[in-house]
């Protein structure tokens, strides 16, 4: 079947509108489909769905050369399958689904026997050369990212105490005037937050200038020129996660240091001595 389904953009780009492409002509390579159905735009950094143009493999030329003068029974060569699944739980009778239909077929067939990879999902694929269990794959990631987090933390930890050192008299001399441990300590929260905000924001924009400067490096993919990174690509979820645990991090580094400097006794803030 000659038909076709084309992203929106081209459809704009063809025929005026999205409305006026379905049901229309399109010559690819020379030879005419008929357009059936018309999707959003897929970015070219997601290569496994990425096109403007979707045709049946049927119509492939390869799909039927590779089996001339070969008796394989309407099987022919690398091809990889797409499943959008509904919910996780349905990736077990996906995978059941297809075991049965391959023993079907190996039972039915006479002299060629069908065999594939089982279906796998994308975490599962990333990490198939690895030789685990996803599950204990992640867990090592999981203790690995911990531990690289916990020295940053030990380290930020460290200069918070020495700056809050520097501030010692400070405190005493709040302290003196009737402010409580928990007045200080949270002034002191209160400007490390800012400051965390502050600089979260500049690092955002940063990553913005830094994806714009070095696409060719950072966003080449296997479709010609490297493709920069729209606000349609930006996950505020992810932004957010990421965030919230950079102020989770910074938080317990400076929150013992400001717990310990705002409970020295006044004499010892104003003297400035080892608390």
């Amino acid at each position: 079947m000659r038909n076709a389904v084309i992203s929106e953009s081209t459809a704009r780009r063809l025929y005026g509108s999205v409305d006026a492409a379905v049901g229309k002509p399109i010559r690819f390579n020379f030879i005419e489909y008929m357009v059936i159905g018309v999707v959003a735009d897929v970015h070219k950094l997601s290569e496994s769905s990425y096109s403007d143009i979707w045709l049946p493999y049927t119509v492939n030329k390869n799909y039927i050369d590779q089996n001339i003068g070969r008796d394989l029974e309407g099987c022919t060569g690398a091809y990889r399958c797409y499943i959008l699944a509904r919910e996780k739980k349905d990736f077990g009778r996906i995978r059941q689904e297809v075991a049965s239909a391959l023993a079907r077929y190996n039972s039915a067939s006479g002299k060629v026997e069908m065999s594939f990879l089982p279906p796998q999902t994308y975490i599962d694929r990333m990490f198939e050369s690895v030789g685990e269990e996803t599950r204990e794959v992640f867990l090592k990631y999981i203790l690995v990212i911990l531990i690289l987090l916990l020295v940053p933390g030990i380290n930020l930890s460290g200069i918070a105490y020495s700056e809050l050192r520097k501030r010692l008299p400070e405190i005493g001399i709040r302290k003196a005037f009737g402010a409580t441990r928990r007045q200080v300590m949270w002034r002191m929260l209160r400007e490390n937050l800012f400051l965390s905000l502050a600089w979260g924001v500049l690092g955002l924009l940063l990553s913005y200038l830094s994806i714009f400067l070095l696409s060719d490096w950072l966003l080449a993919s296997n479709f010609g020129e490297p493709s920069l990174m729209t606000l349609s690509m930006f996950s505020p979820w992810i932004f957010g996660i990421a965030f919230l645990f950079c102020l989770l991090i910074n938080l317990l580094s400076a929150g013992m240091p400001a717990w310990r400097a705002a409970g020295a006794e006044i004499t010892t803030a104003l003297n400035n001595e080892e608390l």
